[in-house]
């Protein structure tokens, strides 16, 4: 038997949700879309594990934003159900994503009763596999083989040097940055995948300035959270 809808629960608007998801970041004085990391072929848009498929449309930019605010290196999502077809499962807290899409509805016309299709946005929850346990993703693309080799800018690396009992630095590919409080280290795409040598020592000392907080320095309260690159403490 089918479920009756509650008329009395406020109907999800989720137009309204995707914008201020876009003023929020806005306001903390991030833009989102700017991103000094260089997209590889193949890489850095999110996808579907079971089928494959790109996410289309504002899912382009809600699932890379929600990867870009988490640290996720992986590209797939999948739903919770998918998760637990193939023996996974969705770590206990993990918060899921929105995706949205278009579905054609049929109908008939009020005025002349023609029969006329109307499209409907819907939507459901997506889960990146890094919140689900006993599932491996694939491995990401290989770098290009013939991108020029990164060369360091010694004022820069002085800096780096200059910082007492900093936080280890890794270079784990994919196309995010963050600092991990909890294991305190600062993650990073590779060199040779930002813009150009300022954007990568400028997105390393932004990390750098969030492990400044961490309870062995000035102890501001975020060894539990990630930070993301452009997020404000």
């Amino acid at each position: 038997m089918a479920k009756k809808k509650d008329a009395s629960k406020p109907r999800r608007d989720i137009y309204q949700e995707v914008t201020n998801r876009i003023i929020d970041c806005l306001e903390q004085g991030v833009a989102p879309w700017r991103n000094p990391i260089k997209r590889g072929s193949g890489d850095g848009w999110p996808k579907n594990l079971d089928s494959g498929k790109r996410y289309r449309g504002i899912n382009v930019f809600l699932l890379g934003l929600r990867a870009w605010e988490s640290g996720y290196s992986s590209d797939f999502w999948l739903t919770f159900n998918q998760a637990k077809a193939r023996g996974g499962q969705v770590r206990k807290g993990e918060k899921g994503s929105l995706v949205t899409f278009f579905k054609m509805y049929a109908t008939k016309d009020q005025e002349t009763g023609d029969p006329v299709e109307i499209p409907m946005l819907k939507h459901f929850i997506a889960f990146n596999v890094e919140q689900v346990d006993g599932i491996k993703a694939p491995d990401a693309p290989v770098a290009n083989p013939d991108a020029a080799p990164f060369e360091p800018l010694a004022a820069a690396e002085r800096i780096v040097a200059g910082y007492p009992s900093r936080p280890a630095t890794e270079h784990n590919g994919g196309s995010r940055a963050f600092y991990r409080p909890r294991s305190d280290s600062v993650h990073l795409p590779k060199q040779e995948r930002f813009e150009d040598r300022e954007s990568y020592y400028s997105t390393l000392f932004h990390e750098l300035t969030h492990s400044t907080g961490h309870s062995n320095r000035l102890n501001r309260g975020l060894d539990t959270e990630l930070a993301p690159f452009g997020s404000p403490d």
